[in-house]
């Protein structure tokens, strides 16, 4: 999961039907509606539909300071509305089209129930949660894996977060654990989560080498 819109996973690689978007794509574009040229009403005629498409030809922008100077793209569909990315933008409300393929919205929701019931059924399960570079501007990837670590029983479930800036800050309150079976003895410390201050890429990359060690360390005494 992830809030960017810059599909950079995808360009590196990854399997596009395992990322979810959840705030769009700028490599999918969308009817964005006929607007009036009036700060209000903002739109004469909502989008036509909820079909997605390639974005238009760059052409008719400098890439110095991006100031358009072609005629503005328009919905390939309509051939009426303004054609606009497929992201999400502060107080868009409904008009952002929220196509499963891009956000895996439905997909994400299935895959978190799925998950904390098969943690629940067996306790020999456990979970970790890699949380990385999500700030507290716009929080929603910091508040899913909040939301699914909480929903965990407490000693099969591991957040860590890696950021640079806000390694510590939660979003939602702290969880409630009065009927968990996990009791922590006074001065005992809860590692359910970890929170790492760093760089992403050289955050995973000490993980990697310690994991390595571990490993060789485990071979070398015949594990």
């Amino acid at each position: 999961m992830t809030s960017n819109v810059d599909c950079f996973f995808e360009r590196a690689g990854f399997d596009r039907r395992s990322i979810g978007q959840i705030h769009g794509s700028v490599g999918q574009w969308q009817c964005g509606g006929v607007p009036t040229g009036q700060r209000y009403p903002l739109l004469a005629k909502e989008r036509c539909s909820d079909q997605l498409f390639p974005p238009p030809a760059c052409v008719g922008t400098t890439v110095d300071n991006m100031d358009f100077k072609g005629d503005i793209p328009r919905c390939i569909h309509c051939k009426q509305g303004f054609a606009r990315p497929n992201i999400y933008l502060f107080g868009d409300g409904n008009r952002f089209v929220d196509d499963e393929t891009i956000t895996r919205s439905q997909g994400y929701r299935q895959f978190t129930e799925r998950v904390t019931k098969s943690l629940k059924d067996s306790s020999e399960l456990s979970l970790v949660v890699i949380e990385i570079g999500c700030g507290l501007r716009v929080p929603s990837i910091r508040k899913r894996c909040e939301e699914i670590h909480n929903a965990c029983p407490l000693a099969q479930s591991t957040l860590i977060r890696i950021n640079l800036d806000f390694p510590g800050s939660n979003i939602l309150a702290p969880r409630s654990d009065s009927d968990s079976s996990t009791i922590f003895a006074a001065g005992e410390k809860d590692t359910t989560t970890v929170n790492i201050q760093g760089t992403a890429l050289q955050t995973l990359e000490h993980i990697q080498v310690q994991i390595a060690s571990m490993d060789l360390a485990t071979r070398g005494r015949g594990i």
